[in-house]
């Protein structure tokens, strides 16, 4: 993780190989690690993504989804669909990008042990202003907010403020969303 937060992603994308090579030959022991593989790999998705190798991210994160669906472990699936629609909503995709917000929210909001982000959030809040629900748009905006603010990731904060910048650009109705975007009234 070190060296993908240093910005060295070839010896990251080393590292995350490596690491599924150790698990892997711990399971022939007979223990399972197949989310310790998969997180590998999803870091390794997520420096594809940041490199702007879409097609290997979307790879990466799709086999983490298929790989922990064979074994029936789905604690990661909001992860891993938050970070395809990231990377759909950056390919301009945002058709895919709605459906992996919807699956990554579907699994947030049935499961007491989900690992949600505020991307999902920022990303959904985007595809509500693009068909002008508002409230809707200010709801997700809050919800990021409420994580990415407190947990201060750059990388998350980087989508939410580049969000708030798009939909501060809209002619907007609600004066609630305008207030919350720090927006003059429209005259």
């Amino acid at each position: 993780m070190a060296a993908a937060f240093e910005g060295d992603f070839e010896k990251a994308l080393e590292y995350f190989d490596s690491s599924n090579g150790f698990f892997e030959d711990i399971e022939v022991a007979g223990k399972c690690f197949t989310l310790q593989k998969e997180a590998a790999r999803k870091y390794q998705g997520e420096v594809f993504h940041k490199k702007g190798i879409f097609n290997k991210a979307v790879e990466s994160f799709n086999q983490c989804l298929k790989n922990c669906d064979l074994k029936g472990i789905h604690r990661g699936n909001s992860s891993f669909h938050s970070n395809l629609a990231h990377v759909f909503f950056d390919m301009g995709e945002f058709d895919l990008a709605e459906n992996h917000v919807q699956e990554a929210l579907d699994f947030m909001e049935d499961r007491k042990w989900w690992r949600g982000n505020s991307v999902v959030y920022s990303i959904k809040s985007f595809l509500c202003a693009r068909i002008k629900n508002e409230r809707l748009a200010l709801e997700y905006l809050k919800k990021a907010d409420d994580i990415c603010l407190k947990l201060n990731k750059k990388y998350w904060l980087a989508l939410q403020l580049f969000v708030k910048g798009v939909i501060s650009k809209e002619r907007l109705e609600q004066e609630e969303l305008r207030s919350f975007l720090s927006l003059q009234p429209v005259t």
